[in-house]
């Protein structure tokens, strides 16, 4: 049977009714602008809302032929949002995408009269979480209609001055949590960047909707200093050259000496595309990086642009303790990628936290606990029914072990991800204990069997209550990083590899009371396991099945075939959105996409927080969700 499709005049009157832009409420993305050679380029798709053929989506056998064809059977889209409606056709019903175009022309209608439309959102939530802040903002603006700035200081004992300008203050000591409510009306649209270094913009909620205020957050050091401060950085936010302002903060730190300029500022001039010369000038205040340089800049800091507008550099970020002790192991504050990859993690959770409260999904607290002091394989046993992992269950996981294991953790309410592009030399693993929705993080880079050792390891973190990053070294031999280290490598051995399986195992029977293991035994009882060979010895040396001297003789091998592992090169690997699967996990991963069907986040959120293209949602949405295609 022939399509039904549409004239030329019917696609480019549903182009231009939608005013050229994606119909999808979430995306309203432009769909034509110019090509190279002075023509036009065109990304939109004139879609069909019911079928023009029996074998496509929402076809409805009642149409007539005629009718199919019509304007009124059809919906503006982009590429993407064209093959999503026919790829879910349950999602994407007939009246969905009749009133997606309902609206799309609605607001095409009323922007050609000159009207400016926002997508409003709904505040019920929010008013929940911030009852008393948005009570007081309603009230301000209520009895000042024209006031649309305000102020959030530490205190009134804090003063500001900013001109002739009226403004509204509002402070901690009334508010307690108001600097993370100013965080959670950015999420939910009540506050959105004006860019352009500018002040950002407030459509305060409810009744009083559409209102704008602009907020400035006063951070404050000392009280006397605090309004100069900020009056000071309010300035230098308007300066159209003030990244030369921003470096001469002393930001990127201080080192006198040609030799010592190029070890100090090398990798960072290459990043931002300056000669380290230029970089070291911008440092000392004696040149200015142009405003796309400083943008650079930010990205290879791993900082966000505000952050170079302070006066000083803000105080070092080390908030958790540091168990590294590998013997090449850095001895300085946290490198800025291992830095960055905390700060993401934890906004992740904080994600996690408000969407899971969103939708009304309660988050178990973390009960498994745990003293230095205890039993370190009855610790292990703990764990293993904690997780509710048996030993039929892990005898058939073998290749599959660390996907199991990881699984099984998450299902504890434990968010665990894999941090890519990170040396190994800088973490093996991250652990963050939180009561609710703690924190585990695995250096992709890390061996496969490795990264089982490392999240079991990770996890005895958690159980003992102690953050920290960690290196995994078994010989740890600083004092202070030991007794924990080395109480949690035991513990995740006595989980990982049960004793009384180990020792029921016929080739550790069988060998009597040899000492020795060849590659070939160690490796039949780790891929028995789902472990490393050396997690099998160290297994082994524990139970006085092996010799310390033998240990310390395999050990300089596996440290060998480890350090070869790491300088190999990578070459193909999985589709991206697998990658980000993997590195996210399928449980984040979905609870993000519920957020979306609960239309409580947007499709662009859902790729900002999946760090996607927006086209390549709908694979990860299958990939995360076990679907087919």
């Amino acid at each position: 049977m022939p399509r039904d499709d549409f004239s030329r005049d019917v696609i480019d009157r549903l182009a231009k009714r939608a005013g050229m832009r994606c119909s999808c409420p979430d995306c309203r993305m432009p769909t034509t602008g110019p090509d190279a050679s002075e023509g036009i380029t065109n990304t939109g798709v004139a879609a069909h809302i019911a079928a023009a053929s029996p074998a496509g989506a929402r076809y409805d056998e009642a149409m007539t032929s005629t009718e199919r064809s019509e304007i009124k059977n059809g919906i503006w889209l982009c590429q993407t949002h064209a093959k999503l409606i026919d790829d879910d056709e349950h999602t994407y019903t007939v009246a969905v995408l009749e009133d997606w175009k309902a609206v799309a022309e609605s607001i095409a209608r009323l922007e050609a009269r000159g009207f400016e439309v926002r997508r409003a959102r709904p505040f019920r939530q929010l008013e929940k979480k911030i009852p008393k802040l948005i009570a007081e903002m309603r009230e301000d603006i209520r009895k000042h209609e024209l006031t649309r700035e305000f102020i959030v200081l530490r205190n009134r004992r804090i003063g500001y001055n900013p001109g002739t300008t009226p403004f509204f203050t509002y402070f901690v000591e009334d508010h307690n949590e108001v600097m993370s409510a100013v965080k959670i009306m950015i999420h939910y649209g009540a506050i959105y960047d004006a860019g352009n270094g500018g002040d950002l913009h407030v459509e305060v909620v409810g009744d009083v909707a559409q209102r704008k205020l602009a907020v400035v957050i006063a951070l404050e050091h000392e009280p006397r200093e605090a309004a100069a401060e900020l009056a000071e950085n309010r300035q230098m936010m308007r300066r159209p050259t003030g990244a030369g302002a921003i470096l001469k903060s002393g930001i990127f730190g201080k080192e006198a000496g040609a030799a010592a300029v190029i070890e100090r500022f090398g990798s960072a001039a290459e990043g931002i595309g300056v000669s380290v010369y230029k970089l070291s000038e911008c440092e000392a205040g004696d040149n200015h990086l142009t405003f796309p340089q400083f943008l650079k800049a930010a990205n290879f800091y791993k900082r966000a642009p505000a952050i170079f507008y302070l006066n000083e550099p803000p105080h070092g970020f080390q908030p958790i303790q540091d168990f590294r002790r590998l013997p090449e192991s850095p001895e300085e504050a946290f490198k800025s990628g291992l830095e960055w990859a905390i700060r993401q993690a934890r906004e992740r959770r904080e994600l996690a936290l408000e969407l899971r409260a969103d939708l009304g999904e309660p988050i178990h607290d973390f009960r498994l606990q745990a003293s230095l002091k205890d039993d370190p394989e009855a610790v292990g046993a703990a764990i293993r029914k904690y997780l509710g992992v048996t030993q039929a269950d892990q005898q058939g996981w073998r290749a599959k072990a660390f996907d199991n294991w990881r699984s099984a953790i998450e299902a504890t309410d434990v968010l665990v991800f894999m941090v890519p592009r990170l040396p190994l030399v800088e973490m093996r693993g991250v652990a963050i204990a939180d009561s609710k929705l703690p924190l585990i993080l695995i250096n992709s880079k890390d061996r496969t069997n490795g990264r089982t050792f490392t999240l079991l390891h990770e996890f005895s973190h958690l159980v003992v209550r102690a953050s920290g990053i960690s290196g995994l070294d078994f010989e740890a031999p600083e004092p202070a990083s030991a007794v924990v280290e080395q109480f949690c490598n035991a513990v995740a051995g006595a989980a990982l590899v049960p004793a009384d399986w180990l020792l029921s195992e016929y080739l550790v029977r069988a060998k009597g009371q040899v000492k020795t293991w060849d590659e070939d035994e160690l490796a039949a009882l780790a891929t028995r396991f789902g472990v490393s060979r050396e997690v099998v010895l160290r297994r082994l040396l524990s139970l006085g099945r092996t010799t310390k001297a033998f240990y310390d003789s395999r050990r300089a091998s596996f440290l060998a075939e480890y350090a070869a592992l790491e300088d190999r090169t990578s070459t193909g690997g999985p589709p991206h959105h697998l990658t980000v699967l993997s590195q996210l996990g399928r449980g984040f991963t979905r609870l993000v996409f519920q957020g979306y069907y609960d239309r409580q986040l947007t499709l662009r959120d859902v790729a900002n927080h999946l760090n996607m293209q927006v086209t390549a949602v709908p694979s990860i949405e299958r990939a995360a969700f076990g679907m087919a295609g």
